[in-house]
């Protein structure tokens, strides 16, 4: 057992040489606005596509930034009048809207501490947020007032459910619950909210009639009090509540804006991913003190096509599981069409990949073939940020050729106010996560007992980060903070390598590694990496334990691949016919607790007529020869990326319910919740353990 007093290593110290603008010193969010707007606060800053007649959507439209920070003012002042004062805890659970971050902003030019819920989280995990920051009010879309009404049910700090409203779907909702008129609207325990939005807007608006100089923000905040408590989005357990300050969130969103040229007043960005999560809020708050302006998606993201081909974005922040699906629709699309088409668009391919390294004229990349490919994101794509989780370096370099905008991969954590590193424009060196970004410091931890060395070369080691982005510790959790926040440095638990040129390589995070029975290393997203490009595979989680003599497999395959290799050449097997009638008979229905697939699938053969390919693919994912096949596929994939031979799984049990935020294996950033994961299939991964022996 190592001693207790042996000091850890630090390798050398990395940080930028680039400072931020001096305006910003000091300032909280809401100043930094309204400075902002005083430069300029006619242009388009915010949004939304029409509702047409039919209920569907039709062409965005603007709110210009004076008219955004005046309703800022309302709202901060309409709060003031509800009572609300500094240090109260105020969640917001909705879909990304305007009226989200123009609450956000109002609530903590209050002094008041926003909370953000995932408008996707569980009951379980939502109770556990409003109880425990003792929360006194909550804005809420029409989508989850009556989850929070139950929510809030067993949280007696609540006194004000605000509903956001204003959008024919908002309306339709407070008309069903007959609570258009305050004075006859029923309490929260039966329709779920106390206040209308638009009444605590009006409420604000009479004041600054009255007094068109009255000061909006409290005097008594400071611009580094604690201005919001991010919860993680909780890929290993329960949630923690970051804590952050208003200064922090203000400069945390800054650091990006130096990675990419900004077009004040004409840049566009997209804000679909849940501005719950860091990296979203990181990039609005960038937006409105930098003249961009935000589009919002219509809160769905099958829609999210349309959306852009109407906004016509220039910047689009996206996570690696969106860019992993862009990638290989595009590339479907591709094989299926003809022969000139492909060999037209390879050499294209080529091309643009040539001349965007050798920093071509904009004119000798343009080419049909591209246009059709970037049309698909509205054709103006400059940026896209990829944030969140690691990035496939063959997603990154291709998509960085066709999307028509540059993808720039960068890291960073909740703790640390978002981005701490970010690739520059330049930049095609994928796998790495850029440099590092102003403000920030980092340096890399020796893990010795893994064979991490921060002295070696080149340097490895667990990411430490320090400098003003980092969080003031995790609400209510000392012990947390403790071990989280050690020798000066955040500890990020992910795994590090400085690379020649100073980026930094994320290898894999710690408590993802372990050792197999034989005493090798296995790093299990790194290898999953390896196959973020199948086009066979959707998902993958593999599995290993410290006594085991190899690893496992819990796999989604790709349907059309599946339904493809099941006509061409599963249904020619001997055995096909019989295995299909067996599972026809034995396979439990949708509503046996028993069944993998329950209610998450309409697929159950005794609810259709005929057989469908919802019934076939999930057939083919118990048919030992279409397991025997995506096995092979693994295998050939790993070995071909120089995997060694421990890290290919040798046994699969494949799935059709792929990994989802509504199942609770996804987080609201498409993160995989392991253990989440391991406790749905814990059978089938004991019994595939067991087999290996």
């Amino acid at each position: 057992m190592e001693s207790e007093s042996v000091k850890p290593v630090y390798g050398e110290v990395h940080k930028c040489t680039i400072e931020l603008p001096g305006w910003i010193d000091g300032k909280s969010r809401y100043r930094a606005i309204v400075e902002a707007m005083k430069k300029n606060g006619n242009w388009p800053c915010q949004g939304t596509r029409t509702y047409l007649p039919d209920g569907k959507r039709g062409e965005y439209v603007w709110e210009d930034g004076n008219t955004v920070l005046s309703k800022i003012n309302k709202l901060a002042l309409g709060l003031k009048e509800l009572g609300l004062k500094k240090g109260d805890k105020v969640g917001i659970m909705s879909k990304n809207r305007p009226e989200w971050t123009i609450a956000d902003i109002a609530c903590t030019s209050q002094g008041c501490v926003v909370v953000p819920i995932y408008d996707s989280y569980g009951p379980d995990n939502c109770k556990f947020i409003i109880s425990s920051t003792e929360q006194v009010c909550v804005f809420v879309g029409h989508d989850n007032v009556n989850f929070m009404r139950e929510a809030c049910s067993h949280c007696p700090t609540v006194k004000n459910i605000i509903l956001f409203d204003g959008t024919p779907p908002d309306e339709e909702y407070i008309r069903s619950v007959n609570a258009s008129d305050k004075e006859t609207r029923k309490g929260i325990e039966e329709i779920g909210f106390s206040h209308l939005y638009s009444e605590i807007m009006e409420m604000g608006g009479k004041q600054l009639n009255a007094n068109p100089f009255v000061q909006i923000e409290n005097p008594e905040m400071a611009f580094d009090d604690l201005a919001t408590i991010v919860f993680t989005s909780g890929t290993s357990g329960v949630p923690k509540g970051a804590m952050l300050s208003d200064h922090s969130l203000l400069k945390g969103g800054w650091t990006l804006s130096g990675r990419a040229t900004n077009v004040p007043y004409q840049d566009i960005i997209v804000s679909y991913l849940p501005l719950a999560h860091i990296f979203q809020r990181s990039i609005e708050i960038v937006a409105l003190t930098l003249g961009i302006g935000i589009g919002y998606f219509s809160g769905s993201i099958p829609q999210l096509t349309d959306d852009l081909f109407h906004l016509k974005p220039t910047l689009f922040p996206v996570v690696p599981r969106v860019l992993s699906k862009i990638c290989m629709a595009i590339k479907d699309k591709i094989s299926k069409s003809g022969a000139v088409t492909r060999s037209l668009f390879k050499a294209a391919y080529f091309l643009r990949q040539k001349a965007m390294i050798d920093e071509w004229p904009t004119m000798a990349i343009s080419n049909p073939i591209m246009k059709k490919v970037s049309s698909m994101f509205g054709g103006r794509l400059r940026v896209v940020f990829c944030g969140s989780a690691p990035l496939s370096p063959d997603i990154g370099r291709f998509l960085n050729v066709v999307m028509g905008g540059r993808v720039l991969e960068g890291y960073g954590q909740t703790e640390a106010c978002g981005a701490s590193f970010a690739m520059i424009e330049v930049d095609h060196n994928y796998g790495s996560v850029g440099h590092i970004l102003p403000g920030v410091e980092a340096c890399l931890m020796s893990v010795p007992e893994m064979g991490y060395l921060a002295t070696a070369n080149p340097p490895q080691g667990e990411v430490c980060l320090r400098g003003w982005p980092v969080f003031m510790g995790y609400y209510n959790d000392p012990e947390a903070t403790k071990r989280t926040l050690a020798d000066g440095w955040l500890h990020t638990g992910d795994v590090g390598q400085w690379l020649p040129g100073g980026q930094l390589k994320i290898i894999d995070r710690l408590k993802n590694v372990f050792k197999l029975q034989q005493g090798e290393f296995v790093y299990v997203e790194d290898i999953e990496g390896c196959l973020a490009t199948s086009d066979v595979i959707d998902q993958i989680m593999i599995y290993g334990e410290p006594l085991m003599s190899g690893l496992v497999a819990i796999v989604v395959p790709n349907k059309k691949a599946l339904l493809a290799w099941g006509k061409e050449t599963g249904s020619t097997l001997d055995g096909y016919e019989e295995a299909k009638k067996s599972f026809m008979t034995s396979r439990p229905s949708p509503s046996s607790s028993s069944s993998l697939v329950s209610s998450q699938s309409d697929s159950s053969f005794s609810t259709k007529a005929g057989w469908s390919d919802d019934n076939e693919y999930e057939f083919l994912c118990t048919f030992q020869p279409a397991i025997a096949f995506v096995a092979e596929h693994i295998h050939k994939r790993l070995v071909e990326a120089k995997r060694k031979g421990f890290e290919i799984p040798r046994s699969i049990f494949m799935t059709p319910v792929e990994f989802s935020i509504e199942n609770g294996q996804l987080t609201p950033t498409h993160k995989a919740r392991r253990e989440v994961i391991k406790a749905v299939y814990r059978k089938q991964l004991d019994e595939m353990s067991r087999s290996l022996q």
